[in-house]
């Protein structure tokens, strides 16, 4: 995937598109900011993490322990929102999308790296976007 400064930058890029977005939108009073990059080689070890159940695992209190040190990281950074970038997850998932099961469990979500930006899938922006409350409307 480039290594670490690829992801990095695939990460500052991803950022900057979703503030565009929203700025585009006309959301003015919402701005994100990286506060932290972690690269966490337990990450690819969750099973079945192409289904997208490392929403499941991060979020869910009794599997804390596999991921206490995200927890805490997040905790010491003061992060709102955790966004995992994989090369074998779902395309994109996040901890909002208006599943009863989710609610509780909100601020994580998980993207492909090659959809998180560059691909023109813009995924990264499309997950936050489901933290901040947005919802397909069809």
């Amino acid at each position: 995937a480039g290594g670490h400064n690829a992801i990095k930058n695939l990460i500052h890029l991803s950022v900057y598109q979703t503030n565009a977005a929203l700025s585009n939108s006309g959301i003015d009073n919402v701005r994100f900011r990286v506060v932290h990059i972690l690269e966490d080689p337990t990450f690819n070890d969750v099973p079945g993490i192409d289904t997208g159940e490392f929403i499941d695992h991060i979020a869910n209190s009794t599997d804390e322990q596999k991921f206490a040190h995200i927890h805490s990281k997040r905790e010491d950074v003061g992060a709102d929102i955790v966004v995992a970038i994989g090369e074998n997850v779902v395309a994109g998932v996040s901890s909002s999308l208006g599943k009863e099961y989710y609610l509780m469990k909100k601020g994580f979500a998980e993207v492909r790296r090659d959809q998180a930006a560059l691909s023109g899938h813009y995924l990264f922006a499309h997950e936050v976007g489901h933290i901040m409350g947005g919802h397909h409307h069809l």
